[in-house]
């Protein structure tokens, strides 16, 4: 099991609509590819049973921590049926249920993978352990940023 750290920045959805999703829904909305089709690659490190630490940074603001989780599959899941198939090489899940795909869509502020055409994301359980303190080297940079620990 690995420990990652997970600093998002607002360039979509606001601090707590980010919290909610993941405290309530067990869900971090993030795309597998680029606008051009490509894999991002720093997506291939997460895997299934690993611990995500989750900051969100706003400009001239602290990171501050959305909680730590581990990831999981559909099956460690509330709702298992929301989720069909990993995205090939990452810990990421497709929406495959229309009713919380039509939820992500309320929120406007997160898209549907660009070439998948689905919405995708890592699927989380909350763990007791408070996020540890953000490493120096994620702390100035502005944008989202996925490091092992």
């Amino acid at each position: 099991m690995a420990e990652w750290f997970y600093k998002l920045v607002p360039s979509k959805a606001a601090y707590e609509d980010t919290r909610l999703l993941a405290r309530k829904s067990g869900f971090l909305c993030r795309s597998a590819h680029t606008q051009k089709g490509a894999m991002v690659d720093e997506l291939r490190g997460p895997a299934v049973s690993d611990t995500l630490h989750l900051y969100f940074a706003e400009p001239r603001k602290t990171a501050r921590p959305l909680g730590s989780f581990e990831i999981v599959g559909p099956e460690a899941h509330e709702h298992p049926e929301w989720f069909g198939s990993r995205v090939e090489g990452t810990a990421l899940h497709a929406v495959d249920d229309p009713g919380f795909a039509s939820q992500l869509r309320a929120f406007k502020d997160y898209a549907a993978d660009p070439k998948l055409e689905k919405f995708t994301g890592f699927i989380l359980k909350p763990i007791s352990a408070s996020p540890p303190v953000l490493p120096p080297e994620l702390v100035l940079a502005r944008v989202t940023q996925l490091k092992q620990r």
